[in-house]
This record gives structure tokens, C-alpha cells and sequence, in this order.
């Protein structure tokens, strides 16, 4: 039997959906799934909007950017401007959030749950939004054959299931990997916790930065889930994931995006600022590579049916869901 503890947190915020102003509200609460707590955040234009169809409701997965983390917070100006004309519920996966220090970690883990979690929430149709590596959750979530209609995927700069970016990513989690328990034994010592309230402060900088209309994002939000970033248990969570973000990957790898639905890969430039800073030739020459190969793999998944589409962004901003909520919400909805 499934368990719900509901945590309410009502917000009025001003935002523009459009040229339209309208306000919203989000209420968080924590499902309960086989044992595990997953929290969740969902929009609503309107505390009471009879207008919205109950049943059907756009997902946000969010995956990680430079500092590993990826939680809902990520979703702050985007998910209230989607909420104007939809149902939306943003999930975290288990371990992140909750400080629940017997969490199931790992995208692929999370993703054989999204369906009994939907099945909450009573969703028949879901347009599904993942960011980064949430694409190895959604692989994970239709390999088990949903119940529920998949009315559109979005994947926004997802992670690359070739042999070469695969090994590039196992790289990138290597250290995390090979010092596991030194890095665990630090951050549980409470030596980490400076560091992690100093990435807080950087990474609100940058959104403070890269959004154009501050009046139209949820700060509250972010406050709220930046402090869940600080409990000592969640840090742990998140360093142990991405010791297994190896396995993560050759997991999903092996699924694939069958179904009749309409794909849509968003692919941004980011990679370009981490080639303009790398001074060695060798290290500049393997993320041009890269670059390349995510475009070529893109490219063939939009082409693997007529309802796909690849749509190239040129903008070097990898939070382009924070940057460019308008631009994203109308690629989004035009794919309802």
C-alpha cells in the first residue's frame, strides 16, 4: 500500500506567461513508494482551476549541471509558467530532498517508479519534460511499458548513450566512484557543509544572471530547495548517485524510445564554454568531439520517426529551462 505525507507550501507569485500576467501557486508533498519517499512539487494557475484537465499533466525530471546537482529547483520559472494552461508536477528522485539516508539512488532506480507515482497522482496522459540525465529515467520508466499515454517527451540536452560520451561521463564520475567512503566520511563530519552553502551562493548568482524578468521566477522555491541541498544526508545521497552514474548509464543504454509518441531533443551549445576555457589542444579537441557526437545522436533519435523533432538552440546557457522558460514552454506545449 502506498503512503502519502503531504507538506503544503502555498506561494502567490506575479508571472507572465506570455504577455499574459497571472498567478500561481505550488504544493509539495512527499510520495511514498515501496518504502521510498519522493517529493514532489506540483503548479497550479489557480488555488481552484476547473479549467485544467486532472487527468493529463506535463512531468519535470530534472538531471544535473556542474555542480551535480539537479533537483526540482531547476524548474523555478518554468514549471508556474507552464502551470497557466496545464497540470504540472515536478518529481525529485528518491534521496534528494527528504534526507532519507536508505534511499534507492540512481536515475534508472527512479525511473522503474515514476509510473506508480503518476498512478497518484491518477494521470492518464502525461507529456513528459527531462532535463540532462533525467533521459535515463524516462528510458527506465518505458521500458516498463506504462500505463499511462504518453501524450509527447521532451529531452533538453540529454546525456549521450554512445560508447565514446559514455566513457566520458564515466570519467567525469570516476573520482566520486574511487573515494566514495573518504568523500561520505567528509561531508558526514560536517567538513563539506562550507563548501556546499558557498555552491549555493554561486549557482543563485548565475540565476540571478542568466534570467531576464526576476519578477516571474519562484525565489522562495529555490531558497526552500537550496536548503534541502544542505542537510548532511542528502549531500551524501548525492555523492553516492554519482558513484553510480557508470551504471546508470550502461543500464539505460540498453533501453530504447519505443512508442508512438512525439520526441522532441532540445540541444543547446553549452559544450562551447567548456571548450573556449580548456587550454590544452588534446582536451579541446576530445569536447569538440563531443559536441559532435551529441548532435549526431540527437539527430538519429529525432529520425527515428516522423513525429521527432530536433531543435538546436544557440546559446552556450545549459539551464536554458531557467534562462529561456518562454522559449521552452511554447517548443513544449506546441508539442501537446
Amino acid at each position: 500500500m502506498n503512503k502519502v505525507r503531504n507538506t503544503k507550501v502555498t506561494l502567490l507569485l506575479a508571472l507572465c506567461f506570455w504577455s499574459v500576467t497571472v498567478s500561481a501557486t505550488f504544493q509539495s508533498e512527499v510520495v511514498e513508494i515501496n518504502g521510498q519517499s519522493f517529493h514532489t512539487s506540483e503548479w497550479h494557475a489557480t488555488p481552484t482551476d476547473a479549467s485544467v484537465d486532472k487527468t493529463k499533466a506535463i512531468i519535470l525530471l530534472s538531471g544535473p549541471t556542474d555542480n551535480w546537482n539537479s533537483d526540482s529547483a531547476w524548474f523555478a520559472s518554468l514549471a508556474p509558467l507552464l502551470a497557466k494552461e496545464n497540470r504540472v508536477i515536478a518529481i525529485d528522485r528518491s534521496g534528494q530532498v527528504t534526507s532519507n539516508p536508505s534511499a534507492s539512488l540512481g536515475y534508472v532506480n527512479f525511473g522503474h517508479s515514476i509510473e506508480k507515482i503518476l498512478q497518484h497522482f491518477k494521470l492518464e496522459q502525461v507529456n513528459i519534460v527531462a532535463f540532462a540525465s533525467a533521459n535515463l529515467s524516462v528510458l527506465a520508466y518505458l521500458s516498463n511499458k506504462p500505463l499511462q499515454t504518453i501524450q509527447s517527451v521532451t529531452l533538453i540536452d540529454p546525456d549521450v548513450l554512445t560508447p565514446f560520451s559514455i566513457a566520458r561521463y564515466t570519467n567525469d564520475a570516476k573520482p566520486f566512484k574511487e573515494n566514495l567512503s573518504r568523500y561520505t566520511n567528509y561531508i558526514g563530519a560536517g567538513k563539506y557543509n562550507q563548501r556546499a552553502k558557498q555552491k549555493n551562493e554561486m549557482e543563485l548568482k548565475h540565476l540571478q544572471e542568466i534570467v531576464d524578468d526576476k519578477t516571474n521566477v519562484d525565489w522562495q522555491y529555490i531558497d526552500w530547495m537550496f536548503a534541502k541541498r544542505l542537510s548532511i544526508t542528502n549531500l551524501k545521497n548525492l555523492i553516492s548517485e554519482i558513484a553510480i552514474y557508470e551504471q546508470d548509464l550502461l543500464k539505460a543504454s540498453s533501453y530504447h524510445f519505443d512508442g508512438d509518441f512525439p520526441l522532441t531533443i532540445i540541444d543547446t551549445n553549452f559544450e562551447q564554454k567548456y571548450i573556449e576555457q580548456e587550454s590544452h589542444e588534446d582536451k579541446k579537441a576530445s569536447l569538440i568531439e563531443w559536441r559532435q557526437d551529441a548532435q549526431n545522436y540527437y539527430k538519429k533519435l529525432a529520425e527515428s520517426s516522423k513525429a521527432n523533432r530536433y531543435i538546436y538552440l544557440d546559446t552556450t546557457e545549459h539551464l536554458v529551462i531557467f534562462s529561456e522558460p518562454v522559449k521552452i514552454a511554447k517548443i513544449i506545449t506546441f508539442s501537446n
